[in-house]
C-alpha cells in the first residue's frame, strides 16, 4: 500500500478540530503524571494552571516522547491510550471523558509495548483506533506497521507499510515524525520531528507533509533550543498548541498554521505529556 495513501488515511481518521467550535477551544483532555502515578484530566489551553484530575492509575507511567500511545474520539468522548507498567508492560485502556466522574475499560497488555509508535482513533461510533508499530528486528529502520485496535483487542497486520522521510531540516533528524495532526483548512497533515543541534541539544520543530515528495518537510515553527515537545492539538481558527518542557521548566507554544509561525509561549504549571 502506498504510504501517501496511509498518511491521508491517518489524518482523516485523526481529525481533531471538528470536534471543537471556537467557544469550546479553550479547554482538552491532558495526560499527566504525579508520580507514581498516571492521571488524566481536563486542562486549559488558556491558563498556565494545572489541569483538573479526573482520574488516577496507581503506579503507571505514559510512553516516552518518541511515541504517541493515546488517541481521542471527538465523538463519543473515548480517550484511547496505552498504560505503562514497570516490569509488566504496556496495557490499552480507554476512559469514558464525559460528566463529573470519567470511567476506565482495561484491555489487553503487551509486553513488546516499545514496538508501537502511534494512535489513531477512527471517530467512528465503535471507538476503533489504528496502530501503527515498528519491527525492531526489520533491516530497514525507516518503516512502519499499521494494525487495528477494536474493544481494545489488538489484531496486527501487516497489509500497510510507511516510509519515511525528511527535508528542510536544519539539523539531524534523530527520530520518526511524532504527534501526526491534520489542519482541514489546508489539508495539511503536521508532524513534530525531533533533531540535535550543533551543541547536541534537543532541537523540535512541526514539518508538514508533501503528498508528492512523500517527505516532512520542516517548517519555520522551531522550539527553542533545548525544549521538547510532547504533544502539539490544533483546535481550529488557525491556532495549534505545543506543550513542552525543558530543564528549566514546562510550556505551552501557540502556532499560527495558517502562516506557519510562531506566535507565543508561555509558562505551564504542569508537564503534559499528551493532550487534545
Amino acid at each position: 500500500m502506498h504510504k501517501s495513501f496511509f498518511l491521508t488515511l491517518f489524518a482523516i481518521l485523526c481529525i481533531e478540530s471538528l470536534g471543537f467550535t471556537a467557544a469550546q477551544a479553550v479547554n482538552g483532555v491532558g495526560i499527566y503524571e504525579v508520580k507514581p502515578n498516571l492521571v488524566i484530566g481536563s486542562l486549559s489551553y488558556t491558563s498556565g494552571s494545572s489541569p483538573t484530575p479526573l482520574v488516577t492509575i496507581p503506579n503507571s507511567y505514559y510512553a516516552p516522547s518518541s511515541s504517541q500511545l493515546s488517541t481521542y474520539n471527538y465523538n463519543t468522548k473515548i480517550l484511547t491510550m496505552m498504560v505503562m507498567k514497570a516490569n509488566v508492560g504496556g496495557t490499552f485502556m480507554a476512559i469514558n471523558c464525559t460528566g463529573d466522574k470519567w470511567t476506565t475499560h482495561v484491555g489487553n497488555t503487551y509486553t513488546f509495548e516499545a514496538s508501537f509508535t502511534g494512535l489513531a482513533s477512527d471517530q467512528g461510533p465503535g471507538n476503533g483506533v489504528f496502530a501503527t508499530y515498528s519491527r525492531p528486528q526489520s533491516a530497514e529502520k525507516n518503516l512502519l506497521y499499521v494494525g487495528y485496535l477494536l474493544n481494545l483487542q489488538m489484531a496486527i497486520s501487516e497489509d500497510f507499510v510507511v516510509r519515511l522521510g525528511f527535508a528542510n531540516n536544519k539539523y539531524p533528524i534523530i527520530d520518526t515524525p511524532l504527534n501526526f495532526v491534520w489542519d482541514p483548512s489546508t489539508n495539511t497533515i503536521i508532524a513534530t520531528v525531533e533533531m540535535r543541534d550543533t551543541d547536541n541539544q534537543p532541537q523540535f520543530a512541526l514539518a508538514f507533509y508533501d503528498p508528492v515528495t512523500y517527505l516532512f518537510v520542516i517548517s519555520n515553527m522551531y522550539g527553542n533550543s533545548g525544549d521538547t515537545f510532547y504533544s502539539t492539538t490544533y483546535l481550529g481558527a488557525q491556532n495549534a498548541y505545543t506543550f513542552a518542557s525543558s530543564s528549566s521548566g514546562n510550556s505551552l507554544y501557540t502556532w499560527d498554521f495558517s502562516d506557519g509561525a510562531f506566535v507565543s509561549t508561555r509558562s505551564y504549571e504542569t508537564q503534559i505529556l499528551a493532550a487534545f
